[in-house]
This record gives C-alpha cells, sequence and structure tokens, in this order.
C-alpha cells in the first residue's frame, strides 16, 4: 500500500472517530447525574434546563400555546425528541417548541440514555381522553387506530453513528487485507 493511500486511510478513520473520542468522560454515561437524592424535579413555567445529563424541571407543568425553550446548560452536546417533533442539537440559546393541546408529552435526549422529561400542557389529558363516549354508541373493537403523523427533518444521530462506525470497520478491514498482501 502507498504511503499516500495509507495516511489518507488513517486520516479517514481519525475523522470518523473524531465524534466518538472527543467527548467528556460523562457524556459516555446514561441517565441523570444529579445526585439521588434530589430525584426527580417538577416545576411551571416555560423553560427546560439541559444540564448534568438531567431534564430540569424532569416535568415541565405550562398552558396550551406557550413556547417551551429547551437549553443545553452541558459542555456536550445534546439533542431532543417527542413524538412527532425534535432537534437534532440543543445548544446554550436553546431551541424553542409550541404545544398547542393539552396533554402530557414525553421527550428524551437519544445521545444520552435515561435523560428524559415530559412537559404537561394544561391538565395534561388530552381532549380526546376527555371527550365522554355516548350511550348508544357502538362497541370498542380490538382494532388499533392508524396514527397521526408529522412531518420532522429532524433524524437522530443514531443511524449517522451506525454508519460511520460501519465505515470504519470498512477501513480497517481493508488496512488489514492489505497489510496481509504486501
Amino acid at each position: 500500500m502507498s504511503n499516500l493511500r495509507r495516511r489518507a486511510c488513517i486520516a479517514s478513520l481519525a475523522l470518523v472517530a473524531a465524534p466518538f473520542v472527543m467527548t467528556e468522560p460523562a457524556a459516555a454515561g446514561g441517565g441523570c447525574h444529579r445526585g439521588a437524592e434530589e430525584g426527580q424535579t417538577e416545576g411551571t413555567g416555560t423553560t427546560v434546563n439541559l444540564e448534568m445529563n438531567c431534564m430540569n424541571p424532569t416535568v415541565l407543568h405550562a398552558e396550551a400555546g406557550e413556547a417551551i425553550t429547551f437549553v443545553n446548560r452541558d459542555k456536550m452536546m445534546h439533542n431532543l425528541y417527542g413524538v412527532g417533533w425534535g432537534f437534532d442539537s440543543v445548544d446554550g440559546s436553546g431551541v424553542t417548541h409550541v404545544f398547542d393541546e393539552p396533554g402530557t408529552y414525553p421527550f428524551a435526549c437519544l445521545i444520552h440514555p435515561g435523560m428524559v422529561g415530559a412537559v404537561v400542557i394544561g391538565d395534561g389529558e388530552s381532549a380526546a381522553a376527555k371527550t365522554p363516549s355516548a350511550p348508544d354508541a357502538a362497541p370498542e373493537t380490538d382494532a388499533v387506530p392508524e396514527a397521526e403523523t408529522e412531518e420532522s427533518s429532524a433524524l437522530p444521530m443514531v443511524p449517522a453513528s451506525a454508519a460511520a462506525v460501519g465505515a470504519a470497520g470498512v477501513a480497517i478491514g481493508y488496512l488489514v487485507r492489505r497489510s496481509r498482501k504486501g
């Protein structure tokens, strides 16, 4: 293998491995790093801080239509995903999402397992859950209703990480095979 090809392979491997080795050691751990005695937190308002791999407050109560801001207070990268919405990256200036309907909206950072929270809008019950059924309504069936989906341009980092690891494996395999031939 030529020196130029070898250097190109090594540089490619370094670029692929960089996101995995450039984070702080705590970033690899899961769950909230707040002391166990503090436990989960609950609050009201319009801001959730991502700090110490925790959502603070863990459960935020707000009113319908309010813009909820999520702000990263950690030195490491976080993303944020809920059902039908998400952000690939949350930084110190924050990202905002509006919850228009009453209900409970769980969310998580997909990079750090266990880093979870929920926004409770109104009393936490959706309008559909509050609608009483008519006495002469058709009996319920076991059929599962079709899920309503919203388009989201935010994709989790997990597939990209898996692709990067796969590319690194191919490059290492190539180097090993070439070194055995030469």
